[in-house]
């Protein structure tokens, strides 16, 4: 083999090493972004208002105050 042609591998060789590099890098960009920037950060307040914890043979119910996330059905 040549000293041309072991160059010209070793170049191909780095470029594609280059080349994979930089896409991971820009996966990883894009991962970041779609969860810092894209999806907001989710934090709920706890402030629900606990009014009665009812005792049912071996269960409980609890009741709350009515709030829109109480309210809802399911």
């Amino acid at each position: 083999m040549s000293l041309r042609t072991k160059w010209a591998l070793g170049g191909v060789l780095g470029g594609g090493a280059l080349a994979g590099l930089l896409a991971t890098g820009s996966s990883a960009l894009a991962v970041y972004f779609a969860r810092r920037v894209i999806t907001p950060v989710r934090q709920r307040a706890a402030d629900q208002e606990v009014l009665a914890v009812i005792r049912e043979g071996s269960g409980r119910q609890v009741i709350l105050a009515a709030t829109p996330d109480t309210i809802v059905d399911g």
